[in-house]
């Protein structure tokens, strides 16, 4: 017997904010993955991948969602 769970969450997305960035060391706007993936042309899996390297700036928000720095997406 094989069981799959999967859930699937639609919504209106994560408002831009500005949040803290360690790498820069400032408050700049943050953006979430599948924003940063359209704005830099590139799949989700590549920016998941650059921001567990620290090839990106990324934080976690207290409700998990990954945010990323538009600045270093920029770099």
């Amino acid at each position: 017997m094989i069981e799959i769970d999967r859930t699937i969450v639609y919504g209106r997305g994560y408002a831009r904010q500005n949040h803290w960035c360690d790498g820069c060391a400032a408050e700049v706007e943050m953006i979430t993955a599948f924003e940063a993936a359209r704005f830099a042309g590139v799949s989700s899996y590549t920016i998941f991948s650059k921001a567990e390297e620290g090839e990106i700036h990324s934080t976690v928000t207290p409700d998990g969602v990954l945010l990323l720095c538009i600045n270093s997406l920029s770099s």
